[in-house]
């Protein structure tokens, strides 16, 4: 019963949260604060990286411009970005496509982001990043800039968090962003954006972010 009465006061808030959200208006907002080498460079991750991952036809530079992406954006990742990524480079080439492949092909969501923090350098925020950009409808976002958005909008308790994000931190930011795409009928890519802009506090259309910034 508590359960139920949980997740009926969940669905309320999602629902209060994604009253005047529109796919639209949120990417209008997110590209006026993107720089236009960025603008381009998600547009073609976004298009090309779902079939070129699970062809094989990646390379290591496709990794790191991710990576690079989460620090450009100062996505807030706990760790040093420039320690990241020197970890990461310490990986063996081999081992970084064995993993990513194997990665992409496991079913089970929590798997897959276990499967990619084997490789050093890679934290809970970045492996949920990597599989975003290469599996959009299937995988959110899970770092600091997400975490402060669903907090402020009290779709997530902070007191209730690992001092780090972990696979199971994931999966419970997957299920409410997942209730928030149904709800709302936008994609995980549209609130990730509205969420970075919640949190970098820029100005917004009323109609495209209302109901969140009511919440504050």
């Amino acid at each position: 019963m508590a359960k139920d009465a949980s997740r009926k006061n969940m669905s309320k808030k999602v629902n209060e949260c994604t009253m005047e959200l529109d796919s639209e208006t949120i990417a209008g907002e997110y590209f006026d604060h993107l720089q236009y080498d960025f603008i381009e460079w998600e547009k073609h991750a976004f298009n090309k990286f779902p079939e070129k991952f699970p062809e094989g036809r990646y390379g290591i530079n496709d990794l790191f411009q991710i990576l690079l992406w989460a620090e450009e954006l100062e996505r807030g990742y706990q760790d040093s970005a420039i320690e990241d990524l020197f970890f990461f480079s310490q990986n063996d080439l081999h081992s970084v496509k064995s993993t990513v492949d194997r990665a992409i092909n496991q079913s089970d969501l929590e798997k897959q982001i276990e499967t990619l923090i084997e490789l050093d350098g890679i934290s809970v925020p970045l492996a949920s990043s990597i599989l975003h950009f290469i599996q959009p409808d299937r995988h959110v976002i899970c770092d600091s800039t997400v975490l402060k958005g669903l907090i402020d909008v009290r779709l997530m308790d902070a007191d209730r968090l690992p001092g780090r994000p972990t696979p199971e931190t994931y999966l419970q930011v997957r299920q409410i962003c997942k209730d928030l795409s149904e709800t709302a009928g936008i994609s995980f890519i549209d609130i990730d954006r509205a969420l970075w802009l919640h949190k970098h506090n820029k100005k917004w259309n009323l109609s495209g972010m209302e109901a969140i910034e009511r919440l504050d």
